[in-house]
């Protein structure tokens, strides 16, 4: 599919943009093939360690490399999100990376690298994603923007948790805590709660001052979104899982950060810095360790 046509005014202009029937059929059957290899792989790493009685954070010390998996905080048993989906499946980055990256540097006008990402499960009942930029996590590991494509697997509806953007962020300069230069304007940087379980959430009087607009989505669409962006979504009150990928790139000339930061999320894994605004556990105490990924 070609860009929308003035698609680099209306993103430049809202933060996000709308690709719908971004994967033709095949690539959608395949995506969904690639996603049973990696759910089957999350799951057998939920068992060993609650069979092997170790923790999460002592696993991932110990298998650098592999396939990152978080639980829902209220059922440690059941996949809120997993990570490391290029590293894991070359197949995955060869078709489903390349493409999107391919998009994002037509729309941007630059050349993008991979800089992480994941798939958010969102089982029957799954927790929702508190109101966030994604730049409050990704500010200790070096590029001060990037592009994030989200990538339906199952279609996304208000019922089962669609994602929510805030469509008048850029017009609230004067709330901001600070004001970014990036290369691709100078973007808004509000305040959000640091560590405890509220991590990484945009404080409230800012979420209320924001217009949320849900963004429903079919399988195979995409939705762009820079990492300015305040986004949020609900629990998935339907009987089925709303399965997203989340693939977020950084400008080529930051340099290719992907296999040092999951080198850095292997090693230290329950860091707050790697759980904002998710439904998940992690360790509060440890919020002052992310200083030490300061580029």
């Amino acid at each position: 599919m070609n860009l929308p046509l003035h698609a680099a005014e209306a993103f430049s202009r809202r933060g996000y943009l709308a690709l719908p029937g971004f994967l033709a059929e095949h690539e959608l059957r395949q995506l969904a093939d690639q996603y049973g290899l990696l759910e089957a792989r999350a799951k057998e790493i939920l068992r060993t360690v609650r069979d092997e009685s170790v923790g999460l954070a002592d696993f991932y010390r110990t298998h650098p490399g592999e396939l990152i998996v978080v639980p829902e905080r209220d059922d440690p048993r059941s996949v809120c999100r997993f990570e490391y989906v290029a590293g894991s499946l070359p197949a995955f980055r060869q078709h489903h990376v390349e493409k999107i990256r391919r998009r994002i540097g037509e729309l941007l006008g630059e050349d993008f690298v991979l800089f992480k990402d994941k798939c958010n499960v969102k089982s029957p009942g799954g927790g929702g994603f508190s109101a966030h930029q994604d730049i409050a996590a990704y500010d200790s590991f070096g590029p001060s923007y990037h592009v994030t494509a989200a990538l339906a697997l199952d279609a996304a509806t208000l019922e089962n948790g669609c994602l929510e953007v805030a469509v008048n962020y850029r017009d609230m300069a004067e709330r901001a805590r600070e004001i970014r230069p990036t290369g691709f304007g100078d973007l808004p940087l509000f305040d959000s709660h640091r560590g405890g379980p509220r991590n990484g959430d945009i404080v409230d009087e800012i979420q209320a001052a924001l217009v949320w607009q849900p963004v429903e989505m079919n399988p195979g669409d995409v939705l762009l979104f820079d990492s300015y962006l305040p986004h949020r979504s609900a629990v998935n009150h339907s009987a089925t899982a709303r399965r997203v990928f989340f693939l977020t790139f950084n400008p080529s000339r930051y340099g290719d950060r992907y296999a040092a930061y999951y080198m850095k999320k292997s090693a230290d894994y329950g860091n707050p810095v790697f759980h904002v605004s998710t439904p998940t556990r992690h360790d509060s105490a440890g919020q002052e360790t992310a200083r030490e990924f300061k580029q």
